[in-house]
């Protein structure tokens, strides 16, 4: 039996399952930088209007991994690489360090702010991947398993097309495939994910043109941040979806049940 778990860019996925189109790949850098001295180091993601995507900040135990992802078709590194570095050194600026002056500024300065991107540059580590967002009629039709061969995680196209995030379906995948070969029953792997998570991403993937597009004539974003800040039900949804423990497809029936309106 062969496993395939070798990523987006999976060369046996494309022998035995089909390459992806452009469109149905994303493409993900960033840089890896250090933490900032004082305590705090949040967790930031930005949405930017009439891009579809977002930038993020996520604090490790020894760095920050800064990072931007976009679809692959629409790719511009060099626009793309110079949003990303304004978020960085806006996330510095915000941040009170007294034993790094260069990086202490709360108030934008163009001139600090290339002194922090110079001294930045030393020390940041690049990183860049590749990511499946496949299409909701791709989900019908590609299959992850066959005679003889099964595709886990990212080879199989297992991420969630509005986030990206990848680790849960990767994992789950491993454990149903192990499941069934355990039991004799490989060829049970293609029903047993589709049934276990398929329809999620399906889903996922037709909700990500309304998540990145306009909602009450601004920025579905945009809007779903304005919403949270007003309604505790609608933030404590939201809070919930993007930390992998509400789904898709009863989304639209949570938010409409928890937003109550503040007279």
């Amino acid at each position: 039996m062969l496993v395939a778990a070798d990523g987006a860019n999976s060369r046996i996925a494309k022998e035995l399952a089909g390459p992806l189109p452009p469109s149905e790949m994303e493409v993900a850098f960033g840089y890896r930088a250090p933490l900032p001295k004082e305590q705090s180091a949040p967790t930031v993601v930005a949405f930017l209007p009439g891009w579809a995507g977002y930038a993020w900040a996520f604090p490790r135990v020894d760095h920050v991994s800064f990072g931007i992802a976009t679809s692959q078709d629409a790719f511009d590194h060099r626009s793309l690489d110079r949003i990303l570095w304004d978020f960085m050194l806006g996330y510095y600026r915000m941040r009170a360090d007294a034993t790094a002056k260069l990086w202490a500024a709360r108030t934008r300065d163009a001139s600090r702010d290339e002194l922090i991107k110079a001294e930045l540059k030393t020390v940041a580590e690049r990183y860049a991947a590749r990511i499946p967002g496949l299409a909701a009629k791709t989900w019908e039709t590609r299959r992850a398993a066959g005679e003889g061969w099964a595709l886990l995680g990212d080879a199989a196209g297992f991420a969630d097309p509005v986030t990206g995030e990848g680790i849960y379906y990767a994992l789950r995948s491993a454990e149903l495939f192990a499941e069934a070969y355990l039991e004799g029953k490989p060829s049970e792997y293609e029903s047993r994910w589709r049934a276990d998570f398929g329809r999620e991403l399906r889903r996922a993937a037709e909700m990500r043109p309304r998540f990145y597009g306009n909602f009450w004539g601004a920025p579905f974003t945009e809007r779903m941040i304005e919403f949270a800040r007003a309604h505790q039900g609608i933030k404590r949804v939201l809070g919930e979806l993007v930390a992998g423990d509400q789904g898709y497809l009863d989304l639209k029936r949570k938010l409409a049940r928890n937003a109550v309106w503040p007279l």
